[in-house]
């Protein structure tokens, strides 16, 4: 203790501690609502507080775990509609339970969530062929039953395709990702990096991610009706780039080709993506490739997706 500070009494200490449990308590959802229980307080905190605390109580209780659910939405906007907000609640209350906020800014209590929910579909995850993308079509609460005790039992109540909320959840993973990072500064290419662009390999923005996306998961109107995965199933994968811009967040969809170029790029010379590009197209798209190429060049360039080549 400071020179001059007076320990609390023990009571004070007790009921800060029981209203502080009360509050990490998740809400109750057997009935369909999310709501608080007072017959369940801790009747040392009642008795601690003048009157009849218990609406008092269950106010503050409600008021914070609609505050998380809300700004867990609004951090992960694609994942709450492909689940669903109640069901999204109910994992979002399991993850509180083993990460309680421990900072006044709860934007950053959702922060591990994405991690958090990608390692319980990893958990679960079948094995898909070696040769292809493999969607899975299945649905998580199938998958996770044939787990075993090693799933989350929150994912045995998620009747999503396990592709698409995998692909939900890296959406906005990739918007996070992005809020988060550095802008880069706009890259125009040196006489003496124009000698190498070729053999070198082109420098990403710290923000740039691309994602695949088999579902139509573009941001939509809060009052939009509930996701239809056989509805909303795109007859083409569709790939999302995201990245920082001076004006918030861009994301942008690309053509397969151009997403393609997009990703070798991030760990191979610019001249062996090429050469890979034109091996996977043939001769007869080997054309088409090379006109559309400048435009692809100046788009990752002028929205910031390219910053630089790597050190040689």
């Amino acid at each position: 203790m400071r020179p001059g500070e007076v320990d609390p009494p023990d009571w004070w200490r007790d009921t800060e501690q029981a209203f502080g449990r009360l509050l990490r308590t998740p809400l109750e959802s057997g009935g369909g609502r999310f709501e608080s229980r007072p017959e369940r307080f801790d009747p040392s905190l009642v008795a601690a507080l003048a009157g009849d605390p218990s609406t008092a109580l269950r106010l503050h209780h409600e008021q914070y775990w609609m505050r998380l659910f809300g700004v867990m939405q609004e951090c992960h906007p694609r994942s709450c509609r492909v689940l669903g907000p109640f069901r999204f609640n109910r994992i979002v209350a399991r993850f509180l339970q083993r990460h309680p906020p421990a900072a006044h800014d709860l934007a950053a209590t959702a922060r591990p969530f994405g991690a958090w929910l990608r390692g319980a579909l990893d958990a679960v995850r079948p094995s898909v062929p070696t040769d292809g993308y493999g969607v899975i079509d299945e649905a998580v609460d199938r998958l996770a039953a044939r787990s075993g005790h090693g799933a989350d039992p929150v994912l045995r109540e998620c009747r999503t395709p396990w592709t698409l909320l995998a692909q939900a959840l890296a959406l906005d993973e990739a918007w996070s990702h992005a809020l988060r990072s550095p802008i880069d500064a706009p890259w125009t290419p040196t006489p003496q990096e124009l000698a190498r662009l070729a053999g070198a390999r082109w420098r990403h923005a710290a923000s740039f991610s691309l994602v695949r996306a088999d579902w139509q998961l573009e941001a939509t109107a809060d009052d939009a009706p509930p996701f239809d995965p056989v509805r909303e199933r795109l007859p083409r994968p569709r790939y999302h780039v995201t990245a920082r811009t001076a004006d918030g967040v861009a994301e942008l969809t690309v053509e397969a080709a151009f997403a393609r170029l997009l990703s070798l790029a991030q760990d191979r010379p610019f001249g062996a993506v090429l050469e890979a590009l034109e091996q996977a197209v043939g001769l007869e798209g080997a054309e088409p490739l090379r006109a559309s190429l400048p435009a692809w060049l100046q788009t990752a360039r002028e929205r910031g997706w390219w910053v630089g080549l790597a050190a040689p």
